[in-house]
This record gives C-alpha cells, structure tokens and sequence, in this order.
C-alpha cells in the first residue's frame, strides 16, 4: 500500500485470506486512515425490480450481479487522470455467487478492468477448507495469480491471549466485573475467531448488564452456531416428504382457507431445537429476523403479514411485567420464527443472487443512538422532563426561538444539522466513513421515506 501511495511500480491487486475473524478487513480499514488513503468498498448492493406475473400475484426480478459488479469495477477508475484515484483503495469482500459457479467471468472483468486500473483493488476472502466451491485457491488458481500480478497475504488465527485481552477491554469499557475463568471460557469458545469472541460476548451478557453463568457458547466452525440456526428460519426449508400427522393438520383447514394457508410438507427442520440452539432471547430472535427477512421473503404482502406478527409481539412486550416473564420470551421466538417459515415458503433464488451476509440489526445501535440523545437531551434541558419534551417542546424549539443558553443553542444546532445531514442522497461508491454515517442514519431515513399507517386500537396502552 506504501508503495502504490507513493507511485512505485509494484503489483495494485492484493488478496488477503486465512481464516473468519482474524481481522481482514479491520487491518485494511486501519491502514486506509492511517495512510490517509481513500476506502472504496464493494457491497454487493441488491438490484430488485417488482412485477406483476399472469396470475396477479407479485414477484421480484434481480438484475444480473455480472453486469452490477462491472459497472463498479468503472466507476471507480472514472476521472482516472487525477490524482486522487493514485490514493484510492478498493475494497472486495463478499462477490456475487456467479463467480463462484464461473470463475472465469471474474478474471476476464479483472483483465478488462482492474489491471490497467490506477486504483489498488484488495481482496478479502476468507480460508474454507471443508468446501472446495468457496475456496480462495479455487476462484483465484495460482495460474491467474501470476498472469494478474497478485500479491497474497495469508492471516493466521487469532491467538488465545489476544482475544483474552480484546475481551478484558470490552468488559471495562462496559463496566462488567468477569473471572480470568469466564474470560478465557468466551475466548476458548471463538477458536481463533475475534468477531466470534464480540459475539459469543454480547451473548452472555444478560438483562442486567452482567455475565450469565450457564450461557451456551459456539465455536466460528460449529455448525449449530446462532447465526446458521437463523438462516435456516429464514430459508425456511421443508421436508422431501409429508407425514400422515401434518396431513391430518392440513386437513382441517376449510376451503375457503386452504388455497392460501395450505403448505404440503412440514418443515425440514424442528422449530424448537433451533431456537434452542441459537442460545439467543426471543426479542434477539425477533430483531434478528425482522432485519433480514426483506432478503427471503417473495412478496411484499408476505412482508407485511410477518411484520405484523413480530410488531404485534413487540407492542405486548411494552410493560415491564411482561419482558420479565421468560414463557412469554420463548413464545416471542416461537411466533417470529413460525411467522417466517411460513411466509418464505416457495421462494425461488436467482443465480445472481450473492451470498448474503448475516449482520447484527440497525435497530441495536439505533436504541443506543436513543438513549445517548435521551441522556444528552437531559443534561441540556434539566427542568424538563416528560414525554412531550422530545414530542412537542424540542421539535418546534427552532421555530419558536425561546430565550437558550449557549449549550441549549449550541445542542440544538447540531441536532439540526444531524437531521440535514440525514436528509442527504447515498451513491454507490462512498468512503468508510461515509457509509458508516449511512449506517447509524439508515433505519430512521427508511422509517421518514416509508411512512407507515399506524392503526390504533382501542384498549391498547403504548408505551
């Protein structure tokens, strides 16, 4: 990276591999701001054009990830006479899975473009050595290696100490008191995986902030892990064949209700020991879910039944009594994950299609945006307090111009140019920075451009 910044000669394409969470990505983000060198990354964005098939009924056309991917391979070296291109460093983590079926489409798309580039484009793939399809060494053979000029790093696991101490320094930071014993137990657990050990972390910690003693931990090779346990709700994948018990279930749907609810076999796998195995509680089960079910489900009025469900579910857990109640919690999952099995089923998945990426939901650091701001909110304004403070006082502060201090003034002009900055259109190719500002911003953006009816029901206390 040296010495592409400083104009050497040298190979611009590098591959990084070895094993998941050993810190890939992270040491090439570090790197960009250290160098101050500007970070492009490919995301594997999802291009949806909604129809209408012969039977009225709605469906979803991808466009092809070959044509997306090489659209971006361009964009990138436009205005390549500048300089600032010289100092631009792209990003490849996760590529469509057409590449991985026909890796020849990938080379000819890095001849065409990324040689003659002046951008440097690095790799980051990760080691699987129990499936030869996903293998670095297959998509990129050695042959390829040295016509393209690569360069290749290889990380090693993470070491035990190492994560014991990532681990001593998130449990401070937070304020939890943990045992040598419980520390080394959560770094043993992640086998060499750093982002496996935050997980597995954020799993003990319990409703009140402190460690679980009986938390269930997974290793990044388990194949009973959380996040394989929601892919298979969202997959929602049914048995080959029926059983007489499902068939005298199915049976006792009327007509009227048959020809939507129907379903011929049950599903592949039992319900109650996946969510077991995810060792998560129902409102993680729910977020997770509720965040990634837009990529499964085959219909917008699939969506909205499965969200129904899980708003309904969110808007019983509002009282305190009820969240502490952990029947309610196991029943919770239990209607989210049946919500979705039952949506996503039949669904047809294009050869376009890349792999898709689980992530932790918007919502986790939008609620602790939340309480920042809550907090922020009421250190400024002391003598209010209430919900109309952040209702109806703060909100129409900037129109009416009630006589402030200098902090009150000062607070609400930064919150003002927060919500422009909100406001802002995305584009495609962004820096690091950028795009993690669109993240924090991005779940309330959708929530202002959806614009939801909320029916009220009578009865119902809102929390």
């Amino acid at each position: 990276m040296l010495n592409h910044r400083d104009g050497m000669k040298r190979s611009k394409i590098l591959l990084l591999n070895g094993p998941c969470g050993s810190g890939k990505t992270a040491t090439v983000k570090v790197l960009c701001s250290e160098l101050r060198m500007q970070l492009v990354e490919w995301e594997s964005p999802d291009h949806y054009e909604f129809a209408v098939d012969e039977n009225g009924e709605e469906i979803i056309c991808e466009q092809s990830q070959v044509r997306v991917f090489a659209d971006f391979l361009k964009s990138v070296d436009r205005n390549s006479l500048d300089d600032s291109c010289a100092q631009r460093v792209v990003l490849i983590e996760h590529l469509p899975n057409i590449f991985y079926r026909e890796p020849g489409l990938l080379h000819s798309l890095l001849c065409t473009y990324a040689l003659y580039s002046r951008c440097m484009f690095i790799f980051v793939l990760s080691s699987i050595e129990s499936c030869w399809t996903l293998n670095p060494r297959r998509l990129f053979p050695m042959s390829m290696l040295r016509d393209l000029r690569f360069d290749t790093i290889t990380f090693n696991p993470s070491a035990l100490t190492f994560l014991s101490k990532v681990i001593r320094r998130i449990l401070s930071e937070l304020k939890i008191k943990a045992t040598s014993t419980q520390i080394k137990y959560i770094a043993e657990s992640a086998v060499g995986d750093i982002r496996c050990a935050i997980n597995n972390l954020q799993l003990c910690i319990g409703g009140d902030g402190q460690l679980l003693k009986d938390a269930v931990l997974f290793g990044s090779s388990s194949q009973t892990d959380p996040f394989h346990s929601i892919g298979r709700m969202l997959h929602g994948k049914r048995a080959e064949h029926d059983s007489n018990e499902w068939l005298e279930s199915e049976n006792l749907l009327s007509e009227r209700l048959c020809g939507r609810f129907h379903r011929p076999r049950p599903p592949k796998d039992v319900l109650e020991d996946v969510i077991q195995k995810t060792a998560m509680s129902g409102d993680n089960i729910a977020a997770y879910l509720e965040e990634h079910e837009p990529y499964f489900v085959k219909s917008l009025t699939d969506l909205r039944a499965v969200f129904d469900n899980i708003s309904l579910m969110d808007s019983l857990f509002g009282s305190w009594e009820v969240r502490m109640n952990n029947a309610l919690s196991e029943y919770e999952a239990q209607i989210a994950a049946r919500s979705t099995i039952f949506y996503n089923y039949g669904i047809k998945y294009s050869s376009g299609r890349g792999l898709h990426s689980l992530s932790k939901p918007r919502w986790w650091e939008t609620q602790k945006r939340i309480e920042m701001l809550t907090k922020e909110v009421r250190t400024v304004f002391p003598g209010s307090v209430g919900k109309d403070l952040f209702t109806l006082i703060l909100p129409m502060m900037l129109h009416i111009g009630p006589p402030l201090d200098i902090c009150q003034r000062h607070f609400l002009t930064a919150l003002n140019s927060r919500n422009s900055a909100s406001a802002q259109p995305e584009f495609a190719s962004v820096t690091s920075m950028q795009h993690q500002r669109n993240l924090l911003n991005g779940t309330r953006t959708a929530m202002e451009e959806d614009g939801f009816d909320i029916e009220e029901v009578e009865g119902v206390t809102w929390p």
